[in-house]
């Protein structure tokens, strides 16, 4: 009889443990960067004013850019020329900066349920935080910059 009660015993406290230790873990969801909506969005970029620049190298900064126009493709041997074209060191770096968020916010649309538009508007305020100029066509602006840069690299 002592017997049987120590194994219901054992028995119980060995499930009461079991079910203690996944606790939680069957309501909570694990949101990825970039997913989620309103106040459960994680950001991809939790801290911009720690961003990094992105590597100096080909490889890194040709994984980020949109394939070269038709006819033309980017050279390694004009990646000196194009970064030097950026200006001074701090636009180089803004521009390195800005290269880097791209990268990360791209990989995070790959996320299940990525939140797209939210995503977009992140990289908006990432450019608002470096000080890119808003307006397309305005001299200093991410994507006049960009598109001078895709052409260094691809003359």
């Amino acid at each position: 009889m002592k017997k049987i009660i120590l194994s219901g015993m054992t028995m119980m406290l060995f499930s009461l443990l079991v079910s203690c230790s996944n606790m939680g873990k069957d309501n909570a969801t694990v949101y990825k960067p970039g997913t989620g909506e309103g106040d459960k969005y994680v950001q991809v970029i939790q801290d911009k004013d720690k961003l990094m620049p992105l590597k100096e190298s080909f490889a890194d900064i040709t994984s980020v850019l949109v394939p070269a126009d038709a006819g033309k493709t980017y050279k390694d041997t004009n990646l000196a020329t194009a970064l030097n074209g950026l200006g001074n060191a701090q636009d180089k770096e803004k521009f390195l900066k800005a290269l880097n968020a791209k990268k990360q916010l791209e990989e995070a649309k790959k996320n299940k349920d990525a939140n797209i538009v939210k995503i977009d508007e992140e990289f908006a305020e990432v450019l608002s935080k470096l000080k890119f100029e808003s307006d397309v066509t305005a001299a200093g602006s991410y994507e006049l910059t960009l598109k001078n840069f895709r052409d260094s690299l691809s003359a």
